[in-house]
C-alpha cells in the first residue's frame, strides 16, 4: 500500500501521533510533541480537497497549505507558498524564507492545469483515510 502524504509527515517528526479522523471535513489529524496538530482537510465545502492545516496547541488556525499548488515535472516537486493574506504569518514566513518571488510561467500553468483537473473529478475521501 502507498504511503501518504500524512504518513510521510508522521515519519517525519518524531513523537508524532496520526489518526484518522474522517469528521468535519478532516481526513486525517497529526498530532505533534508540542501540542500543535497537522490536519488533512477538505476547504471551501469540499470545493478544494486538498489543503494541509496547521493549528497550534489551543486548536487555532495558524496557516493553511495547499496541496494543489504542488506539481512534479521532470523528476523535480515543485511546492510554492502564496504571500499570505495575514500580517503576522505573512511577517513570520518572511523573516524565515526571505522575500516574495513570482512564479515562473512554466509554474503557474502546470497549477493552473491541476486546478482545472481537480474541478472535475469527483474524490471519494473515506479511501484516503482507510
Amino acid at each position: 500500500m502507498a504511503t501518504t502524504f500524512m504518513e510521510h509527515l508522521h515519519n517525519a517528526f518524531a513523537w508524532s501521533e496520526l489518526t484518522d479522523v474522517n469528521e468535519y471535513g478532516c481526513y486525517q489529524r497529526l498530532l505533534l510533541e508540542n501540542g500543535c496538530s497537522i490536519r488533512y482537510t477538505r476547504c471551501r465545502d469540499g470545493k478544494m480537497p486538498f489543503y494541509i492545516i496547521l493549528f497550534n496547541a489551543k486548536s487555532e488556525y495558524i496557516f493553511e497549505l495547499d496541496l494543489s499548488m504542488l506539481t512534479y515535472h521532470d523528476d523535480i516537486y515543485q511546492w510554492h507558498l502564496r504571500k499570505p493574506k495575514n500580517a503576522d504569518t505573512l511577517a513570520a514566513i518572511s523573516a524565515e524564507l526571505g522575500e516574495e518571488v513570482d512564479f515562473s510561467d512554466e509554474y503557474v500553468s502546470q497549477v493552473k492545469s491541476l486546478k482545472d483537473l481537480l474541478r472535475k473529478v469527483r474524490f471519494n475521501h473515506s479511501k484516503f483515510c482507510s
